[in-house]
Parts: C-alpha cells; structure tokens; sequence
C-alpha cells in the first residue's frame, strides 16, 4: 500500500478514542472493494465528526507511532495496524495455506465433499486476493 520510510512502527501505542475514529476512517472500504488507507483531514473530519484540532492531533500522534505517514502535503496513509496481527497481504494468504490444510485433511479422511468445499473457499480466497491487487 505504502513506500516505507523505515519508520519502526510503535506496537506499544495506544490509540485514544479520537485515533480510533482516525483509524476507522482509513480502513472504512477495505472489506467491500472500496478505495481505503488514504485521507485527508476534510475527509477525516467529515467521516468522523471531530473538530479540526483533534483530527490534526490525532494525525501527529499516529504518524509519530509510525501507524500512519505523510504521503503528500495533506493526504496521509495508513501504513500499519500492530493490533491486527498481520500485514494485509498476509491475511488472504494465511486463509488459503488454512484451507490448503483443511484439503489435505480431508483427503487423509477419505472426505471429499470436505476437501470439495474447502478447494472452494480456497478459490475464494484466491479470487479476492487478485482483486484488491
């Protein structure tokens, strides 16, 4: 999604409510095929009803645990949720090796309506991977 700029990123920060309402903002359309990870402060303001003061503060104190960054005068992306536990491309993956794994079991059963249903949600997974990229 984003060119790192080596910034660590801060897994020990802890969001306040405010961010929270940032950081929803940002990730409001990834799960529908809908443009997300960017904003600007309009944007953010109107998604999330907060003053202008408490969006840009909230920008400074994300961007300052690495979980967001600058990417042009304005406009800011999400670079990084720790809370999640994987990077975005990591999730759809993680889903096909787990259903890899339930194919092979079936198989070990003799269940191939298992592994038929599981090569399914398999193909799924697949599918929604080549089109968020």
């Amino acid at each position: 999604m984003s060119v790192h700029t080596g910034k660590m990123v801060n897994e020990n920060y802890e969001p306040s409510d405010n961010d929270e309402k940032v950081l929803e903002a940002l990730k409001d359309g990834r799960n529908n095929d809908q443009p997300w990870g960017r904003a600007n402060p309009r944007y953010l303001i109107n998604e999330t009803n907060l003053e202008k003061g408490n969006i840009e503060f909230s920008l400074r104190s994300l961007r300052n645990a690495g979980w967001i960054e600058r990417v042009a005068r304005g406009l800011y992306e999400l670079k990084e949720d720790p809370r999640e536990g994987v990077s975005d491309a990591e999730g759809p993956l993680n889903e096909v090796h787990s259903e890899l794994d339930e194919i092979e079991a079936a198989f070990d059963r003799g269940d191939p309506e298992a592994a038929r249903t599981a090569l399914e949600r398999a193909q799924e997974a697949i599918s929604k991977t080549c089109l968020d990229d």
